[in-house]
């Protein structure tokens, strides 16, 4: 396992809070609020914090005709494929903070896969090594 000291993490947030990121952001059948604005940057801060992103698309909906009446969906431009997530709710707060809870899920799947796939390749190079010396 590679050990970060504290300076070398502080450095990889610095430079992750430092990407310039696009935030678009979209009301359907409902007026745009500052207070929903602001609830959106706090969740899509919380997510820079997880993972570099490069631009985010955020859809808040209210359907008027159907229950759930409430829709956020997440669009996450990050290294490899972006992000998706979407949910429903009866508050708009409840359907975004499942969406963001279900692109985290997303974030921690990939890292933990990536793990794994690094683990497999140095258990491969020490059964190598074993080999070669042999």
């Amino acid at each position: 396992m590679i050990r970060q000291t504290k300076c070398q993490r502080d450095h990889n947030e610095t430079e992750r809070e430092q990407t310039k990121m696009t935030t678009t952001l979209r009301y359907l059948g409902l007026n745009g609020q500052t207070l929903w604005a602001d609830l959106v940057n706090g969740h899509l801060q919380h997510l820079r914090g997880l993972t570099t992103m490069t631009a985010a698309a955020v859809e808040l909906e209210r359907r008027r005709e159907t229950k759930p009446s409430y829709r956020a969906r997440l669009q996450l431009e990050v290294p490899g494929p972006d992000l998706r997530a979407e949910a429903t709710d009866d508050t708009l707060r409840a359907a975004l903070l499942k969406a963001v809870r279900a692109v985290e899920r997303q974030i921690r799947a990939r890292r933990q896969t990536r793990e794994e796939r690094r683990k497999r390749r140095l258990q491969g190079i020490a059964i190598a090594r074993r080999w070669s010396t042999a």
